[in-house]
């Protein structure tokens, strides 16, 4: 089976609480528009969303908050927490979805019908400027965005309760490099698997990285942007 795993904010941590829970109400939207119904959702989250979800595909998961500041750590954990539900599930494909960004309705389409791979990374993606709406796409999209990676796992290679350290307890920039050392093999997306937001003030890179490092303003420099075109629209909900 193929989990979307999204790990989702907690009051505490959030400057705008409402805006927290209209973003992951569009990603939600995304994740279940999928062109192949073969799929889970495992929702993360300390505070329960204050919208219904009423869609047999999402199953919630209560977890304690373990950190009273925007952080990645706590994020962590509960991508950690979803990878050791999935393990009492029997194992599976784990692709994490940030609550804030918006899914390609082809991706399980483009995981299920490879069952021979071990994973998919996006080698290049998609990314829009929230102060003007136009799109770009950029490269190294796997280190950019958290919604990049998807991993086939076996029951004993996720965590359980008496595992301290994993995979699962780094960010996503860490991911690809540590799965080959493993031996799995990971083929690209054949295209932007999501839209990832830009100077959306609830994300944890508008704390922790501003625009993202030299290289990549460098780029968004001399890189045109464009408007969404209607497949854009389409493919990752944009405007419903």
């Amino acid at each position: 089976m193929l989990y979307f795993g999204i790990p989702f904010k907690a009051r505490c941590v959030s400057t705008d609480w409402e805006r927290v829970n209209a973003d992951l109400e569009r990603t939600l939207r995304s994740v279940l528009r999928q062109t192949d119904p073969r799929f889970r959702v495992i929702l993360a989250y300390t505070d329960a969303p204050e919208f219904e979800i009423a869609d047999e595909r999402v199953e919630g998961l209560q977890v304690p908050c373990i950190s009273d500041t925007p952080h990645v750590r706590d994020k962590l954990h509960r991508v950690f927490e979803i990878g050791k539900r999935i393990r009492t599930h029997g194992g599976g494909t784990l692709m994490p979805v940030d609550a804030d960004d918006w899914l390609s309705n082809r991706v399980a389409e483009w995981i299920n019908e490879r069952p021979q791979c071990d994973g998919f990374y996006a080698r290049t993606g998609i990314e829009l400027d929230e102060r003007n709406g136009r799109l770009r796409v950029t490269p190294s999209f796997w280190k950019l965005c958290g919604t990049s990676i998807a991993v086939r796992f076996r029951p004993e290679e996720l965590p359980d309760e008496a595992t301290s350290e994993h995979l699962l307890r780094k960010n996503h920039n860490f991911w690809l490099p540590q799965l080959q050392a493993t031996g799995k093999t990971l083929h690209a997306f054949p295209s932007s698997p999501a839209i990832y937001r830009l100077y959306n003030r609830e994300s944890l890179n508008f704390y922790r990285f501003g625009k993202a490092g030299w290289r990549r303003r460098l780029f968004r420099s001399v890189v045109p942007s464009y408007r969404p075109s209607s497949r854009h629209r389409e493919e990752f909900a944009l405007g419903e």
